[in-house]
């Protein structure tokens, strides 16, 4: 575990705070140094991150990478988390104690802490930034200004030192104590502790020991060897142990000790801090820049010196290989993995328009110079006159500039021939501005212009083709494909015949062809991807895995591996079926430019031509799936962070938005694609969010994976979630709605029962009473007076009289007798019935009475079914107690009215009124009546308590009127159950 000063101390608080301490004596070297290897003065190209990309403040105090490996950076005005994308910017409103911080360290459970310029600890946990909780301890051991000269974390311990108060724990139980080297011991064996306390030297491996010194003398303890030095102690001070080797930064010092040797280097700058870096001992300087030293058994054999006038607070190597440099000015560095450098020299950092290769040296042409700069020591050995156009074979052995074409001949570099000029041809304005050139045959050379196809070493006639050739390739020894700025065509050689593509997609414009050693042709277009045409024709575009649609160049460089070259980057792919793998990726940003004009690969090194100079990769590392990290950061519902245990939503709660993450510093894309459920397709986006509405109740599992190549997914921990529905659709309410049903289906059966019971009690009292009424009415009183009627009109010898009589008689008889059998009976039947017996009765009682019956405002009186004789009753009483005992004659007028739902029926009569005396028979019947009306009423449904049933009422003038009401019963709704 690296153990280092803090930078903000020597930088912030002696720089700024106390000048006058920052003194110190000539140190004296008591081992001889291997004379200093002068530096190399080359600046790596990096990526440089401010305030505009993210970053709180330009002054970074510190950068570290955790296990999860996001890069954490310490400033002035808070904190930052990158993870190649964006920042996250931590500050006082999250939690913070304080904005700047210094310092920040990974515990084993995972918690970053957090250290700043007051009294007291933060750390963050699941996403949210704590307080330790016993920073109210730290108050009482320093309330005024914490200055932390070191701080690390051991076994579960926070170690804090001081200048004033020296070292001292606070344990995860809060008990605070001196610390005590005896007790501490590190599973890694490789671990050194080395602080400077109160005058004296922490140094630890497995056992530490406090060595008493003073400030004259200080004891280096390195594998049971002691190293006693003489020197002033300084505010600076850095450790760094690596393979039995410690090193040791003291102000302007580098000490090197290696078993019972130990070197000592003296530098100009102060050391602000140490990494050691792939075997290379790296140094971080106020106002000096960056040094990476190589040492052989102690002994500095090479030095690179770049950054030069920056102050390099901090200087660490990220998983992918990335070295990130904090700066007190200037934000953070990054220095990708890939080994790239500037080939500027004498053209500063102008553009750079070609870059080819001839014999040893690399030709860069920019707008008025092509420089010859040779490729053993980087040096430009000489410069040639403006030119419009350079380029060359891959071999080297053939390059064409300017307006006119001039190769090697195999002995000299082509810029020492400047006698041999172009071979002439018919047509010399074909020489004009080249835009490609490709080997033809044993030594001839085609040369594409701007007007047309010229042939060197030969004696060919050039072929003219009206609107020049962009691009060619040799099709065959008699044809070539050839581009020009509107299409793609085939040129027979021979004949200079045009001919079209058989492929009707090939027919457009291409700015490169090749064809590969396998006989595939490959077309590159501006803004449609790649054709590739072999036993098949394929096309690749962004969609199916290249990052950039426009490639200016092939470059073939083993198998089916290419590098594509556009003007925002290069990509090294595969073309796999039918999809492009990408094996690595380097933008224009990472090459600190905004434009690739040409590029040039020897031996695998890659020289490119850029809008700020030329640059150089002379190696990188592919990403490899282990380097994308990708996290779920947890799911929010309603402004509630749920985090990533398995959690349970109420079915309101269904909208929700996942938040995941990945990290990944190869500046390629990343991809992800998520899911709920297996069965489910994947949803792919480049957003690091995904929202989910209306979810229908369930269990579920959000599935999420990421990639950079579209080839290789990185799975991250699904979640687990379940919607509850709400309590309509639970099973129990299920349960609870069928129960329920249950017994509403069997109190509306057993309430249909009832009414089906009652209703046929109705029915039969109504028959009932229906044979009692037609008795009623063929009472031996009433067939008495009719066969005293007909006695009495035989003794009076009226024979015509009497044989009318008995025939009414029998006809009222039949119709009596056929109407009782039945409930109903339609109206007009009942009017007919009651008019038979009104004429008996007025045959009987001759001259006491005349009648009428009609129905008003009744339609269809044949469809409208009533009980038989139900008006009887009221008729007989009519007669007996109204217009029988009257004196003279009188009147009876039956009417039917329709009125709504019911018939009325009203019987008016003359006679004496409600006034004389009512026989018991007059009343029963009446009761009869009234109970059969009631009963009907009932089982037609109706409410008899809101119907006039029955109303006997005086007539004015004298005489009686009876009212009552039947309801409506139509033929075509009638059953033989009402």
């Amino acid at each position: 575990m690296k153990n280092r000063i803090q930078v903000w101390f020597e930088k912030v608080y002696f720089l700024k705070v106390q000048p006058v301490l920052f003194f110190f004596f000539c140190a004296i070297i008591f081992h001889s140094v291997f004379g200093q290897v002068p530096a190399q003065y080359w600046n790596p190209v990096n990526k440089t991150f401010t305030v505009n990309d993210g970053l709180p403040s330009m002054e970074c105090y510190s950068t570290f990478q955790d296990s999860k490996g996001y890069v954490w950076v310490a400033t002035d005005h808070g904190v930052a988390k990158y993870n190649g994308h964006s920042f996250d910017v931590i500050t006082t409103n999250d939690g913070l104690g304080s904005n700047t911080v210094y310092d920040i360290l990974e515990d084993k459970q995972g918690r970053i802490w957090f250290f700043s310029n007051i009294p007291e600890l933060y750390f963050l946990e699941d996403g949210k930034v704590k307080p330790f909780k016993y920073n109210s301890k730290l108050k009482e051991i320093q309330p005024a200004f914490f200055r932390y000269h070191d701080q690390f974390l051991f076994e579960g311990n926070i170690v804090l030192s001081t200048l004033e108060l020296g070292t001292f724990t606070i344990s995860d139980q809060g008990e605070v104590g001196i610390f005590d080297a005896e007790n501490v011991h590190s599973n890694d064996d490789k671990s050194l502790v080395f602080s400077l306390v109160k005058q004296h030297v922490v140094h630890s491996k497995q056992n530490a020991e406090i060595v008493p010194s003073t400030q004259e003398n200080i004891e280096f303890r390195n594998d049971k060897v002691t190293h006693k030095e003489k020197f002033v102690l300084g505010m600076s001070f850095e450790l760094l142990h690596h393979q039995e080797t410690s090193y040791v930064a003291l102000n302007k010092e580098l000490w090197v000790i290696e078993g019972d040797k130990s070197s000592v280097y003296t530098f100009d700058e102060q050391i602000l801090t140490i990494a050691l870096i792939n075997n290379d001992v790296w140094l971080g300087f106020s106002k000096a820049g960056v040094k990476r030293l190589r040492l052989d058994n102690g002994t500095i054999v090479s030095e690179e010196h770049f950054f030069r006038d920056k102050t390099i607070s901090d200087i660490a190597q990220t998983t992918d290989g990335s070295i990130w440099l904090s700066t007190l000015d200037e934000g953070l560095f990054q220095i990708q993995n890939l080994k790239l450098e500037s080939l500027n020299s004498e053209s500063g950092s102008k553009p750079v328009h070609s870059i080819v290769k001839v014999k040893n040296h690399l030709l860069l042409r920019s707008y008025t110079t092509i420089n010859a700069l040779n490729l053993k020591t980087l040096e430009i050995d000489r410069s040639f006159n403006s030119s419009k156009s350079l380029l060359s074979l891959p071999n080297g052995e053939l390059a064409v500039f300017s307006d006119f074409i001039k190769y090697s001949d195999g002995t000299h570099p082509l810029y020492y021939l400047n006698d041999v000029e172009a071979i002439e041809t018919n047509a010399s304005k074909f020489h004009r501005v080249a835009y490609e050139v490709k080997k033809w045959k044993s030594n001839v050379y085609i040369v594409g212009t701007r007007y047309g196809v010229s042939f060197l070493n030969s004696s060919r006639i050039p072929i003219e083709v009206k609107t020049g050739v962009r691009a060619l390739e040799i099709y065959d020894d008699d044809h070539l494909w050839i581009s020009n700025f509107r299409s793609t065509s085939i040129l027979n050689i021979n004949t200079g015949e045009l001919s079209e593509p058989s492929q009707p997609e090939l027919r457009g414009r291409a700015v490169n062809v090749l064809k590969a050693p396998n006989g595939v042709t490959y077309f590159a277009t501006h803004g449609d991807g790649i054709w590739v045409l072999g036993d098949t024709l394929r096309h690749f575009t962004s969609s199916n895995g290249l990052r950039r649609n426009f490639i200016f160049k092939i470059i073939h460089k083993k198998d089916n591996q290419f590098w594509l070259v556009s003007h925002k980057g290069m990509s090294l792919v595969d073309f796999d079926g039918n999809r492009v793998h990408v094996i690595r990726d380097i933008t224009s940003n990472d090459l600190s430019c905004e434009k690739i004009s040409d590029c040039n690969i020897i031996n695998d090194t890659i020289y490119l031509a850029t809008n700020t100079g030329a640059r150089r990769i002379t190696s990188f590392n592919a990403p490899t799936p282990s380097n994308l990290k990708i996290y779920s950061k947890g799911v929010i519902v309603g402004g509630r962070q749920m985090g990533v245990k398995p959690f349970e939503l109420k079915y309101t709660e269904s909208d929700l938005r996942f938040e995941f993450d990945a990290v990944s510093f190869s500046g390629e894309p990343v991809y992800f694609r998520y899911k709920i459920g297996s069965s489910n397709p994947w949803s792919v986006t480049t957003e690091r969010f995904a929202n989910y509405t209306d979810l229908p109740p369930g269990e579920y599992s959000f599935q999420l994976e990421a990639s950079t190549d579209g080839k290789h997914w990185m799975v991250a921990q699904p979640i687990n979630f379940q919607v509850h529905p709400p309590f309509w659709g639970t099973a129990w309410f299920r349960l609870l709605i069928v129960a329920l049903l249950i017994v509403v289906i069997f109190l509306i059966v057993r309430w249909r029962l009832d009414r089906l019971k009652a209703k046929e009690k109705v029915k039969n009292r109504i028959i009932e009473l229906q044979q009692v009424a037609l008795t009623q009415q063929l009472n031996p009183h009433f067939v008495f007076n009719a066969m005293g009627s007909l006695q009495n009109s035989i003794l009076k010898g009226d024979a015509e009289k009497a044989n009318e009589y008995i025939v009414d008689f029998s006809r009222f008889l039949r119709s009596g007798l056929e109407a009782s059998r039945m409930e109903l009976i339609p109206l007009t039947e009942e009017m007919t019935l009651m008019e038979n017996y009104l004429l008996l009765e007025q045959k009987r009682m001759v001259g006491k009475f005349t009648f009428e019956i009609q129905a008003d405002n009744v339609a269809s009186p044949e469809l409208i079914f009533i009980p038989p004789f139900i008006a009887q009753p009221f008729l007989e009483n009519a007669i007996k107690h109204g217009v029988g005992i009257k004196e003279g004659e009188g009147h009876i007028m039956m009417k039917f009215e329709q009125l709504g739902d019911t018939i009325q029926c009203i019987i008016e009569d003359d006679g004496v009124g409600l006034k004389s005396d009512m026989t018991e028979h007059k009343s029963h019947g009446i009761s009869l009546a009234h109970e059969r009306i009631q009963l009907l009423h009932k089982l037609q449904g109706n409410k008899p308590n809101k119907l006039p049933l029955l109303q006997l009422s005086p007539r004015v003038g004298g005489g009686t009127i009876v009212r009552f009401s039947l309801p409506i019963i139509r033929k075509d709704v009638k059953s033989d159950n009402y």
